[in-house]
C-alpha cells in the first residue's frame, strides 16, 4: 500500500527572522512527515536557546573605573617616584649635580665627552634650569650604568638619550627643539628615541600603577623620578596633584557632612550643608 501525502504541505515559505530559532519535527513510524518551526519565546526550550546564547557571547564583567582624582593622582605618582614624592613635590630650583669621582683617566675623558656634547646641543636652545637636569641626569647616568657611557658607541649617542628623556619628561620638543633637530646636530642615523629608551631603562624608578596618561593632563612621559623635572614642568604637577587632592576632600565632604548632622537637629543640618 503507498503512503498517501495528499494533505502535507510541502510548498516553500521563506522563514521569518529568528523563526528558526526553534524548529519541530512529525515522525510516523520512524519516517518523517512534517517539520515547522515556532516561536522561541514562551517556550519550554527557551531557557536553551538563553544556554547557547552566553555561550556564543559571554558577559564579560569590566572593573568599574576608579574615580578620575585616583587616576590622575596615580599617574602623578608615576612621574616623580611615589605618593611620598609626590605629596613633597616642591618648585624649589634643583641644585647643581656634583661631578663623580673617577678611578680612572679613561671614564673620565669618557664622561667629558658627553656632557660637551650635551652641552653643544642644548647649550643655545634650553634654559638654565633644563640644562642643570641634563647634567643631573648624567651623574645619575654613571651612578646606575657606568657602562652606559664608557662602553657606548660614540658621545653622541649617549647625549642623545639623554636628551629625549629629559625632553620627553618635560615636554621640551616643540618649536625650534625638536627630536629631528637633535639627531641633526648629534650625526645620529637612527631616531633620538632608540637611544633614549635604551637609557630610559636605566634611569627610570619604580612605578606601582603605570597608569596612563589621563585625558587633558599634561602629555609628559613617566620615568618616576622628580629629579629629571624642570621647575615648570614641577609647578605643573603640582597644580594638578592640589587640584586632585581638593577634588578628593569636596567628594568626602557630603557624608561628614551628614555624619555630623545626624547628632543634630534639622536646622543645624541644614547650615552644615550650606
Amino acid at each position: 500500500m503507498l503512503w498517501q501525502d495528499d494533505d502535507l504541505d510541502y510548498s516553500y515559505r521563506p522563514p521569518r527572522p529568528g523563526a528558526e530559532r526553534l524548529r519541530l519535527q512529525a515522525y510516523v513510524d520512524g519516517r518523517l512527515v512534517d517539520s515547522w518551526t515556532e516561536p522561541i519565546h514562551g517556550s519550554r526550550w527557551e531557557r536553551f536557546a538563553e544556554q547557547f546564547d552566553d555561550e556564543r557571547h559571554p558577559t564579560v564583567h569590566h572593573p568599574p573605573a576608579p574615580p578620575r582624582r585616583d587616576q590622575v593622582l596615580r599617574w602623578l605618582d608615576g612621574l616623580v617616584g611615589g605618593r611620598a614624592a609626590l605629596l613633597a613635590l616642591t618648585d624649589e630650583p634643583s641644585q647643581p649635580a656634583a661631578t663623580p669621582v673617577f678611578h680612572d683617566d679613561a671614564s673620565a675623558a669618557a664622561y667629558a665627552a658627553v656632557g660637551e656634547t650635551v652641552d653643544r646641543v642644548a647649550g643655545a636652545l634650553l634654559d638654565a634650569d633644563a640644562r642643570r637636569l641634563l647634567d643631573r641626569a648624567l651623574v645619575l647616568l654613571w651612578e646606575t650604568a657606568p657602562h652606559a657611557i664608557t662602553g657606548a658607541r660614540s658621545p653622541s649617542t649617549v647625549a642623545g638619550g639623554l636628551i629625549w628623556v629629559i625632553g620627553k619628561a618635560n615636554g621640551l620638543f616643540d618649536g625650534g627643539f625638536t627630536q629631528q633637530f637633535v639627531r641633526r646636530e648629534l650625526w645620529l642615523k637612527q631616531a633620538l628615541n632608540v637611544p633614549g629608551q635604551a637609557l630610559a631603562r636605566q634611569l627610570r624608578g619604580i612605578d606601582f600603577h603605570s597608569e596612563p596618561r589621563p585625558r587633558g593632563c599634561p602629555d609628559l612621559a613617566s620615568f618616576a623620578r622628580c629629579e629629571l623635572l624642570t621647575i615648570e614642568t614641577r609647578r605643573q604637577l603640582i597644580a594638578w596633584r592640589d587640584l586632585a587632592l581638593a577634588l578628593g576632600e569636596a567628594e568626602v565632604l557630603p557624608s561628614e557632612v551628614m555624619t555630623e548632622g545626624t547628632v543634630g537637629s534639622s536646622s543645624t543640618r541644614g547650615e552644615s550643608i550650606r
